[in-house]
């Protein structure tokens, strides 16, 4: 099975980047919204509730700056998981070009990929990527069947 996903692994650490990393992108996001964002701006859906706070731009300001005090606590301790890769967005097979003597020649489709921590841009395999397509069917007389048999399914 091919990942979805390629990385290469860069042999400099990261140290603080990923921290910065991510405190850049919540840092960028309340710049703008200071300087540019237009609170009324959402397109009105009928179908979609919008609360106040969706067009209240102090409500998103405080929301990236919880997001900023809880950065230290996401990031994970383990050396592997914040080396920075490269990140192939859509590798798969289809994407992978091999030569007359079975090497791999090329790898196409690169729009899209980035640089990132491992725990930032891995993708979870697709067996744990639920889809309602996939989901599991609950069995015919579900509802009726005592707790331990629905607890054992």
């Amino acid at each position: 099975m091919v990942p979805r996903t390629a990385s290469i692994q860069f042999t400099t650490p990261l140290g603080n980047s990923s921290r910065e990393y991510l405190e850049s992108v919540a840092s960028r996001e309340i710049a703008w919204i200071k300087t540019s964002a237009d609170s009324w701006k959402a397109t009105k859906n009928a179908l979609q509730y919008t609360s106040i706070e969706q067009h209240s731009l102090e409500a998103h300001i405080a929301s990236l700056q919880k997001y900023l005090s809880i950065i230290p606590y996401i990031i994970p301790n383990d050396f592997e998981l914040v080396l920075p890769r490269i990140w192939h967005p859509d590798f798969h097979a289809g994407n992978i070009y091999i030569d007359d003597c079975g090497r791999i020649s090329s790898i196409i489709e690169w729009q899209g990929a980035w640089t990132t921590p491992v725990f930032i841009g891995a993708n979870p395999p697709l067996l744990l990527d639920y889809g309602i397509d996939i989901m599991m069917k609950l069995p015919d007389g579900f509802k009726e069947l005592d707790e331990g048999t629905k607890d054992q399914l």
